[in-house]
């Protein structure tokens, strides 16, 4: 009886030791859309960008923001927002309970499944080359073009793992670099327009909505096929996903959602 039971806990550690090495994450929290509803208030985890989230004359915008400020109003509770300032806790902060949604617009990646579980899309795009405006003779047009180039972007997020697939299917190294310091998609979007660095990889939809800001950015080279972008949430908040998909097939049919789009 009593080697069973080693045997039993040798193999659970072991179990534990595997989904650590592979990147998965215990979701300690159990909240779901009953607590939710009866503290009254829905947590979201997001950064500070224009597709996430942003203040502006104290007023909240931002794409996901605005979509999930909607989805806050038909469970009749309080929307309340925290801003991660490093992308790598997300999903240690979601698994912990300390908040129900990840809005991050993030791409429904094997890579990304591994971490939290996603939403219906709602919204696809697709990833793009944000390089300065050069001569025609100068500029990227096509992916293959990267090789020997030096990328910036963030340590194993969607982009970093296109990159590695993409120097392995143009069979020339990609020369991927990273930032020292935490930073968002928006900040190497920002790098590249005032020339601290070359290039970046990022989503279709920020970098049109960087480009505005900074008009001196070409953003036309696409590097990825179209991806599903969704919010995050825990495995075990099934309620709130359901609740969450059912208000997305809605919603974006509507109005609302189509004039969101095109701000």
């Amino acid at each position: 009886m009593f080697m069973k039971i080693k045997i039993f806990y040798f193999t659970v550690t072991l179990l534990i030791i595997s989904a650590c090495q592979n990147g998965a994450k215990p979701f300690s929290a159990t909240l779901d859309l009953k607590q939710i509803l009866k503290k009254g208030k829905l947590t979201v985890l997001t950064e500070n960008s224009s597709m996430s989230f942003f203040e502006y004359r104290d007023k909240k915008l931002g794409f996901e923001y605005e979509i999930l400020d909607s989805f806050a109003r038909t469970l009749h509770v309080k929307l309340e927002i925290k801003v991660v300032e490093n992308s790598a806790d997300f999903p240690r902060l979601l698994a912990n309970g300390e908040g129900d949604i990840v809005a991050q617009n993030l791409a429904i990646t094997l890579s990304n499944k591994k971490l939290m579980h996603f939403s219906e899309p709602y919204y696809y795009t697709h990833q793009v080359i944000v390089q300065r405006k050069l001569a025609d003779s100068l500029l990227i047009k096509d992916a293959t073009a990267l090789g020997g180039k030096q990328v910036y972007v963030r340590k194993r997020s969607s982009f970093d793992i296109r990159l590695a697939h993409l120097s392995d299917e143009i069979g020339v190294k990609i020369l991927t670099k990273y930032p020292s310091n935490p930073t968002s998609n928006e900040d190497l979007i920002e790098m590249v327009s005032s020339g601290k660095i070359d290039y970046t990889i990022a989503n279709e939809n920020l970098a049109r909505i960087s480009n505005e800001l900074h008009p001196n950015l070409f953003i036309s080279t696409i590097v990825s096929s179209k991806q599903k972008i969704g919010f995050g949430l825990r495995p075990n908040s099934v309620d709130l996903t359901k609740k969450l998909n059912s208000f997305l097939l809605s919603y974006c049919k509507s109005d609302s959602y189509k004039n969101l789009k095109k701000r």
